[in-house]
C-alpha cells in the first residue's frame, strides 16, 4: 500500500480525528513492521517556529489562524520552507517503508496542486458546520475554491464520522487486493 492524501477542510471540521481513525483501522490490518501511517501539516513547521520564536501558545483562534496563515505565506515567498518541510518527510517515508499511508494537511490551492503532482495524492475535504462563516485568513476561507476526489460530510456525531473513517479506509485495503 502506497497511498498519500491531502486534506483540506477548515479549523474544527474533524480532520485529525478522521486521518487518525482511518490510520488505526488500516493498521489493524497490516503488520506495523510492514505498514508506515503519518500524518503532516504543511504548518506544522510554522506553527513550531512561532511557538519557539514567537511566544505563541499553541492555542488555535481566529487570531492565531490568521497569524499563522501570514507566517506560512511570508515563508513560503522566502524560502519555500513549509513546502520543503514536508517534501523531506513525505521522501523520507517513500525511501524507508514500503507500504505506507500519508494524510497531509494542505489548505492552499498553490500546495494542493504541488502534491497532488508531484506525489500523485488524492484529496479530501472534511466538510462541517463550525457555526463561523469566516475565519478571516485566505487559508480558512478558500477551502471550498477547488474540487476534490473524495469528499467527507462530518456532520453528526463523533460515531458517525468514525464510521465513514472506518468505510474509507477498508476501501483502500479492498483497492488493493488483488
Amino acid at each position: 500500500m502506497r497511498k498519500i492524501f491531502v486534506v483540506n477542510g477548515r479549523g474544527g471540521c474533524g480532520k485529525t480525528t478522521f486521518e487518525k481513525i482511518v490510520l488505526k483501522e488500516i493498521e489493524g490490518t497490516m503488520s506495523p513492521r510492514v505498514f508506515h501511517g503519518k500524518i503532516l501539516s504543511m504548518v506544522d513547521y510554522v506553527k513550531d517556529l512561532a511557538i519557539e520564536h514567537l511566544d505563541w501558545d499553541g492555542e488555535k483562534n481566529l487570531k492565531s489562524r490568521k497569524m499563522l496563515s501570514g507566517l506560512k505565506d511570508v515563508l513560503t515567498e522566502w524560502n519555500d520552507s513549509p513546502y520543503q518541510e514536508v517534501k523531506y518527510y513525505i521522501n523520507y517515508i517513500i525511501k524507508n517503508y514500503h507500504n505506507y499511508c500519508i494524510f497531509i494537511d494542505a489548505r492552499e490551492k498553490a500546495d494542493i496542486k504541488r502534491l497532488v503532482d508531484e506525489f500523485g495524492a488524492k484529496t479530501i475535504l472534511i466538510k462541517r458546520d463550525t457555526g463561523i462563516e469566516k475565519y478571516g485568513n485566505h487559508a480558512d476561507d478558500e477551502v471550498d475554491s477547488m474540487e476534490y476526489d473524495y469528499t467527507i460530510w462530518n456532520t453528526e456525531t463523533l460515531e458517525n464520522l468514525e464510521n465513514i473513517a472506518k468505510t474509507f479506509a477498508r476501501t483502500i485495503v479492498e483497492s488493493l487486493r488483488f
